[in-house]
């Protein structure tokens, strides 16, 4: 699933469309578009000029004329892509739009088919349950830590399971969380609860930066995902922990060793981050 690294590189990928106006929407894979009818749907969106594309978590939101928000969650392999008009359509596409100012498309392809996009007044998400949810935005500066420390106290499962909760960590997936307790040499089953502030601070410094660093290097890529002009990222190249089992750690030479959490097959270093108990 692209995480918010990925999914801040599409949207500055397609920052072009802002000032654009939809001129044709076609839904391809109807099930794909929540609340409204595939008719309902291309019909609000025809002739409507995009304000702005922004962010929230691993939300990408459109901001239209009249009010109306444009939410896709690509979910995990949902890929936004900008495409020569006359190129054939792919058969996993599941809706195109197309605009008065541009020669081309963006299409929205989506393998798995769990991609979701919705339409909603302006600031309304309630119908979203996970972006309703969602945490304040970690990078920004006033995030407020304190609050979420307390959150994370009274948790009483695992570490990693913790992070990747989006109701205290916005836009962190499997990735960027195991990445971000190698940094931060926290255990991923330690207890949530049991974490100081301390290492809750230190613990968020990782989260940050290695956010900050997959948006630097265009996100990460090992199956799926590229921004929306086909271009894949190069965070894939800088990973500590994540997907090298086997492999010596970077800093104490010991192999990494991968478990499940939560569902999750999590990678970890056990000298640099604590031996695990289950």
């Amino acid at each position: 699933m692209p995480e918010l690294p990925e999914i801040e590189t599409i949207r500055r990928s397609l920052l072009f469309l802002e000032g654009k106006t939809i001129s044709r929407v076609e839904v391809l894979r109807p099930k794909s578009v929540r609340e409204l009818t595939a008719r309902e749907f291309a019909s609000r969106l025809e002739n409507r000029k995009i304000l702005t594309l922004e962010r929230r978590g691993k939300y990408l939101l459109w901001q239209l004329a009249g009010r109306q928000t444009m939410v896709v969650h690509l979910r995990m392999t949902g890929q936004l892509l900008w495409y020569p008009e006359t190129l054939p359509v792919d058969k996993h596409t599941a809706a195109i739009w197309s605009f008065q100012e541009l020669r081309g498309q963006l299409r929205l392809v989506d393998i798995r088919t769990f991609a979701t996009i919705n339409l909603v007044p302006q600031g309304e998400y309630q119908s979203i349950t996970g972006l309703a949810n969602l945490s304040p935005e970690l990078l920004a500066a006033d995030y407020p830590a304190p609050k979420f420390w307390q959150k994370l106290k009274r948790r009483r499962s695992p570490l990693k399971s913790a992070l990747l909760d989006q109701r205290l960590f916005a836009g962190v997936g499997n990735i960027y969380a195991d990445e971000a307790l190698f940094r931060a040499k926290l255990n991923p089953l330690a207890s949530a609860a049991e974490l100081s502030w301390q290492d809750y601070l230190r613990l968020l410094a990782a989260v940050r930066a290695v956010l900050t660093e997959g948006i630097e290097n265009h996100g990460t890529t090992f199956r799926n995902y590229v921004d929306g002009r086909g271009q894949k990222g190069g965070f894939q190249n800088k990973l500590a922990v994540y997907g090298r089992r086997g492999e010596a750690c970077h800093v104490c030479q010991t192999p990494i060793q991968r478990i499940v959490v939560a569902g999750r097959g999590t990678f970890f270093c056990p000298r640099c981050q604590g031996k695990a108990t289950a």
